[in-house]
């Protein structure tokens, strides 16, 4: 450590610089993350998505690649039940779930260096009990809907199923 400067090339009271960055700005890689942001400009972080709703994982094939692939749909809830997202996660590796449907702390690392790996573009993790761990190419959100949304939609499909 010469001049101040500390392990990660930071001086002293500086700030690194993805701590500066805002929530969009960090995850701009995640398609749809408009989504997320237009409900709930707020958001800070994914630890508040506690709950697996629902989870199919399935295998592929992407044709510009030429190989088989396993893309993931996870429904997630949040600790308050405010918000329910659904995630898209496109080619997913080295995937394990332990038999819990919370979480404790919900996770998503991106690297822009390839830093995980060939094709490994985000790191998805319960960084508080290890419930949940994967790496994939490619996350998109596809759906954002907030408690008011999800009412309307349960009742909506109870009176559909009822006729």
């Amino acid at each position: 450590m010469r001049n101040g400067q500390h392990r990660r090339g930071l001086r002293h009271g500086e700030e690194a610089p993805h701590l500066l960055m805002t929530f969009g700005e960090t995850y701009h890689k995640i398609k749809g993350i408009e989504k997320l942001l237009g409900l709930k400009p707020e958001f800070y972080g994914w630890s508040c998505l506690s709950k697996i709703h629902s989870l199919y994982l399935y295998g592929d094939y992407d044709y510009e690649e030429w190989l088989e692939i396993q893309n993931l749909r996870m429904v997630m809830e949040s600790e308050d039940k405010e918000y329910r997202m659904t995630l898209f996660f496109r080619d997913v590796t080295s995937f394990y779930l332990a038999q819990s449907a919370g979480i404790s702390g919900f996770e998503i690392e991106c690297s822009d260096d390839h830093a995980f790996g060939d094709r490994r573009n985000f790191h998805v993790f319960d960084f508080e009990e290890g419930d949940i761990r994967f790496y994939c190419r490619e996350i998109e959100i596809e759906e954002v809907v907030n408690r008011e949304m999800i009412k309307r939609k349960e009742e909506g499909g109870l009176a559909y199923h009822g006729d």
